[in-house]
């Protein structure tokens, strides 16, 4: 029963992540806090394996359905650079506050302060101030910077980070929705896979309840798929739209999880 849970929460989250370009992780983490089954540690896993496979499988269509976002090899490379580099640093921080804290609900409680004040920043830019952008030319240095601070933020925060990395491209590039989530799943895929990676190579893996996993992959395989074809029939406008309703629930969500930690 419990699986099913998991498997709607995960299908639900990558569906509308890879609509948006935002990758599920930020609805996925809280959604599983709210739960309170697992430890700190191993609910950062599931959100990394869902997140992996629906950014892989959601920009695999979106690339071949030739979205506006040209991205040539250097781009590429620039971009997986940052995030493998970011995601790693990102993993090794989030392990460090486990020592130094030891106590999951501090490090917890950090987590959603920092969500808070990263989405609450991202829906107030996006809404009242997004006309004020930087228009910068997306050159391979200026790629590796922001995807390895993106990258790094997604793993310590074990949530992908979509909503944040949509709110950077857009700020600093000044694209539009739809081609700010290409960057944003491109970010997820790789700082992602390092955090996937890392935790096999420790051992952490095997903390996991694989019960688990075998509802997560199928999930989010198919939230990839259904979430990138209804974003082919969207327009920007409406995924605007949904990109703040969903990053406000989100708000609220970790609010609430913030104080029944406090309490």
């Amino acid at each position: 029963m419990l699986q099913l849970i998991y498997f709607i929460i995960i299908f639900l989250a990558t569906s509308i992540g890879s609509l948006c370009g935002i990758g599920g992780g930020v609805i996925i983490k809280p959604a599983l806090d709210a739960l309170n089954v697992h430890s700190l540690s191993t609910i950062g896993l599931y959100p990394a394996s869902a997140l992996l496979t629906m950014s892989m499988v959601s920009l695999y269509k979106q690339l071949n359905q030739k979205e506006s976002v040209s991205l040539t090899t250097t781009h590429f490379l620039s971009l997986g650079t940052g995030g493998i580099i970011g995601g790693f640093f990102g993993n090794h921080l989030f392990d460090s506050l486990l020592t130094y804290f030891a106590n999951e609900q501090v490090v917890n409680l950090i987590q959603i302060i920092t969500m808070i004040i990263l989405l609450s920043t991202a829906v107030v830019y996006t809404e009242y101030f997004r006309h004020l952008t930087l228009n910068w030319r997306p050159q391979p240095i200026i790629l590796f910077g922001l995807t390895f601070i993106l990258g790094g933020l997604s793993a310590l925060l074990s949530i992908g980070g979509g909503p944040i990395n949509v709110f950077v491209f857009i700020l600093v590039f000044g694209l539009n929705t739809k081609e700010a989530g290409i960057y944003s799943l491109m970010t997820i895929l790789f700082s992602q896979a390092i955090k996937v990676l890392v935790a096999i190579i420790s051992g952490a893996w095997l903390t996991v309840d694989f019960s688990f996993i075998l509802f997560i992959i199928p999930a989010a395989i198919l939230g990839g798929f259904v979430g990138s074809l209804l974003k082919k029939q969207m327009s920007i406008h409406h995924a605007k739209i949904i990109y703040q309703l969903v990053t406000i629930g989100i708000i609220l969500l970790n609010v609430w999880n913030g104080i029944q930690l406090i309490h």
